[in-house]
């Protein structure tokens, strides 16, 4: 994601001067282990995100942006998760990796995993 730098700025000691065009790696959003426990660990019970604002302007993560760069599909995602949620995890009991199962994910601007095999308990 190209932008340009509207005035001088210092990143990690570096000068960026005004008028350069930066490339925002938006694949390392959520990575930053001073905000993050762990940020390469994939957990759906991250005490850090704080989910009850995870789909607002108020979210301590950039999945869905904020202001006038929030996502227009931010409403919609989380009607989806809602609903496949509600749907599937009363089913689901003891859900964990499939054996040998290794997270890893790829993307350059955005990222996501490359699969994610679960095995689990049918409650039914």
């Amino acid at each position: 994601m190209p932008r340009q730098a509207e005035h001088d700025a210092v990143f990690a000691g570096t000068v960026v001067p005004a008028g350069s065009t930066v490339f925002c790696m938006i694949g390392a959003a959520n990575r930053d282990p001073g905000a993050f426990t762990d940020p390469d660990t994939f957990d759906i019970h991250r005490a850090d995100l704080g989910t009850a604002r995870s789909f607002t302007a108020a979210a301590e993560h950039l999945s869905f942006g904020s202001g006038l760069h929030q996502c227009v599909g931010t409403a919609f995602a989380r009607a989806e998760i809602e609903t496949v949620a509600a749907m599937l995890l009363p089913l689901l009991d003891e859900v964990r990796y499939s054996p040998g199962f290794r997270y890893r994910e790829a993307g350059l601007y955005t990222r996501g995993p490359l699969s994610l095999s679960l095995d689990f308990t049918p409650v039914r």
